[in-house]
């Protein structure tokens, strides 16, 4: 679980980018995090990767305030999130398999796990024909799927995506949201930053917009309902599909109409 409890985040400049936030995401969950630029959004995920230290609040993380790991606590707590760039970042003189390999190699992984591991993973992405291959003899879609099996190497409680489909075409969007869904329906939390309003819009999930540094909805995205006019307004959306606020929503399994509450899973 991941909870933000009256969390601000000012910037040596003086830039505020996270006003006084209150947030739950729970164990499983599949989350989008939208909002214009500058709305905040990238600096959340910093603030979950420990790339940043709160100014006021606290960050949890399975309970742990991560505001207070020490430098040397940081790269063992990262190991339980994996992380998946908009622009892949793989390794461009080394190939899907050597890409993927790395995320063992930097924890200790044995030989013979990674072996058995990466084969594993690119199964599930769908990039085994492709294991010989460099980074430049592959599509964005395929870099993107090798990108996902390094995030999940290593068998992450989150995954944190963030704009993973932001140099894609929409059929390769398409597939790689896809592929996001059926790892949260293995059980791992999808958190997925975004500005694509068809992402969202694809999938009944829960949908956080962003807004000069707060939360100013949170909802239940219907697939069926009318498209986000003001997707990108600085006025909270009308509501769209099931509030947080709505009863309705409250009572479904794994969410909370408190923001700085537990889920009761």
């Amino acid at each position: 679980m991941i909870e933000f409890n009256n969390v601000s985040k000012v910037y040596d400049t003086g830039n505020r980018a996270i006003r006084d936030i209150n947030l739950t995401v729970g164990d499983g969950e599949f989350v989008f995090v939208t909002g214009r630029s500058g709305a905040g959004k990238s600096t959340l995920l910093k603030l979950i990767t420990r790339e940043l230290k709160a100014t006021e609040g606290e960050v949890l993380v399975a309970g742990r305030d991560i505001g207070r790991l020490r430098e040397r606590e940081i790269p063992r707590y990262r190991r339980q999130l994996g992380i998946v760039f908009q622009d892949f970042r793989l390794l461009n003189d080394r190939n899907v398999f050597e890409n993927i390999a790395f995320a063992q190699r930097v924890i200790g992984a044995s030989g013979a796990e990674i072996r058995r591991n990466v084969p594993e993973m690119m199964k599930l992405t769908g990039i085994s024909a492709k294991y010989k291959n460099m980074p430049n003899q592959l599509s964005g879609g395929e870099q993107q799927r090798v990108a996902i099996a390094r995030a999940l190497i290593n068998r992450p409680s989150v995954i944190l995506a963030d704009e993973p489909t932001g140099n894609l075409d929409e059929r390769n969007s398409e597939e790689i949201l896809r592929l996001l869904l059926e790892i949260n329906q293995m059980g791992t939390t999808v958190i997925v930053i975004t500005h694509s309003k068809q992402l969202v819009e694809s999938v009944d999930k829960r949908v956080i917009v962003m807004d000069k540094g707060t939360v100013v909805d949170d909802y239940v995205s219907m697939k069926n309902s009318p498209p986000l006019k003001n997707f990108f307004c600085s006025e909270p959306p009308k509501q769209r599909g099931r509030s947080r606020r709505n009863p309705e929503f409250s009572a479904m399994p794994g969410n909370d109409p408190d923001n700085g509450r537990r889920h009761e899973r």
